[in-house]
């Protein structure tokens, strides 16, 4: 006799039942790795002690006026102060394309999340209330305050990638169970990110009550796994009266199963009457929440284009602050502006050498190989630089102590050097316009005469 979820012998009709219901959960919980493109942002680290803060002049009204500076209303007009974050209105002018245009609903929904986060986020009466619920160890039933604010705080791990594809989740997690989403500020979110939420801030205050929530791990006695697996929760019986007053939901690569009965429709119902929730995770988590079959109605009208989610998240949630934004405005300037193509590359690596010259060599040769990156030529005539952008003093973009070994950025890109040669420059030129013939060992002539800076 096959045993149920709670150990005991299951009659048929509901062995049967959880045998499905086991499949399909096993089948949520398969999260699908995707390959985001997140917006032009390059956060560059180093010497932050020693840059001055940046405050970065509007654009010109020309260039705006040529852009949606609210990106098809997914940002809000107003309860900002455009001044204390220059990005979120200005990042539009940098884009080429204008982006997928948000869905009317999404759009909707996003001013109603941002009323629920301005009612029950830090410094309300709401926010006061839950707190001192959590420090009570009351259920969400019994306790005081608002019915309807309920929390989801986002542990911040893991490289800047994790954490932007883990807030991403978090947020939409909270957008579709209706939580106020709170964001672990350390590991540098509070410092690199302007607040995305008008009138409120998403950065999970100070005396939060749960003071080691950080150390959570796949071992803490409170995740909604071990609870399953230790009987201290029951999908299928629990009651209100009888849950803890917060749960922690750890979706880490390290997952058990129970844990990712988290993507099961009847543990989402346990879930919602639970009022804080913690979530970790390292993984982009959006793909496990489109099966979960109570979700995916709202999600299919939230995005009618499933391929856009982070897309339209990320440009909702993600500004660079001031700071951030101007080693970002001033890199740009000096080095992308001019380019006619731009082709990004991610390196990771791991090992004790990160900055192998066999690796960059590797990188540079398939990268030719396979007609990526334009060939370098040498070249006796430095590349003209187009008037707009000569006409400009451009400060020497940020650097760190690495950025002249390994790199690949500076007037001789794919050697790793920052610094010109005195007889000769690098050149490059795009495929299309590669030389068939050279005059002189060493020169070629390009068919059109054009010309990339690299």
């Amino acid at each position: 006799m096959e045993k149920g979820r709670d150990g005991a012998a299951a009659p048929p009709l509901k062995m049967l039942d959880q045998y499905r219901r086991k499949r399909g959960c096993a089948a949520n919980a398969v999260l699908v790795a995707f390959i985001v493109t997140v917006p032009a942002m390059a956060i560059l680290f180093g010497a932050r002690s020693s840059a001055s803060a940046l405050w970065i002049g509007s654009a010109n009204a020309s260039r705006l006026g040529a852009h949606d500076r609210l990106l098809g209303g997914l940002l809000a007009d107003d309860g900002f102060d455009e001044r204390s974050c220059h990005s979120r209105y200005e990042f539009a002018t940098y884009r080429r394309n204008a982006g997928r245009k948000p869905s009317q609903y999404l759009v909707t929904k996003l001013r109603r999340h941002e009323a629920l986060q301005r009612r029950c986020g830090p410094g309300t009466a709401a926010y006061s209330d839950a707190v001192e619920q959590l420090r009570s160890g009351k259920s969400h039933a019994g306790a005081i305050g608002s019915p309807e604010c309920r929390y989801l705080v986002s542990i911040s791990y893991q490289g800047l990638g994790n954490r932007i594809l883990a807030a991403g989740s978090a947020f939409l997690y909270a957008v579709l169970t209706d939580r106020l989403l709170l964001v672990d500020p350390s590991n540098e979110m509070g410092e690199l990110f302007c607040e995305p939420f008008p009138g409120t801030t998403w950065l999970l205050p100070p005396d939060f009550p749960l003071t080691s929530y950080t150390n959570f791990s796949i071992d803490t006695a409170e995740s909604y796994g071990n609870m399953l697996k230790n009987k201290a929760i029951d999908a299928a019986s629990t009651t209100a009266q009888q849950l803890p007053p917060f749960a922690y939901v750890h979706l880490d690569h390290d997952a058990t199963v129970e844990d990712k009965f988290f993507f099961c429709d009847e543990d989402q119902r346990v879930l919602r009457d639970i009022r804080w929730l913690v979530m970790r995770t390292d993984s982009y988590i959006v793909p496990g929440l489109f099966l979960v079959m109570d979700f995916q109605e709202e999600l299919a009208t939230l995005f009618p284009e499933p391929d856009a989610v982070f897309h339209h998240l990320g440009r909702y949630l993600f500004h660079p602050n001031n700071h951030v934004w101007g080693f970002i405005t001033r890199y740009y300037d000096a080095y992308l502006a001019p380019a006619h193509q731009r082709v990004g590359i991610q390196v990771r690596v791991f090992g004790a050498d990160p900055e192998s010259p066999e690796l960059l060599e590797q990188i540079t040769t398939c990268t030719q190989k396979e007609n990526l990156l334009p060939e370098l030529l040498v070249a006796g005539i430095e590349p003209a630089v187009p008037p707009a952008a000569s006409a400009r003093s451009f400060p020497k973009p940020f650097s760190s102590p690495r950025s002249s070994r390994g790199t690949m950025t500076g007037s001789r890109a794919c050697t790793g050097s920052t610094r010109r040669p005195a007889a000769r420059r690098w050149a490059c030129t795009s495929p299309a316009t590669r030389s068939t013939s050279s005059s002189a060992p060493g020169r070629t002539t390009p068919r059109r005469g054009r010309r990339y800076t690299c």
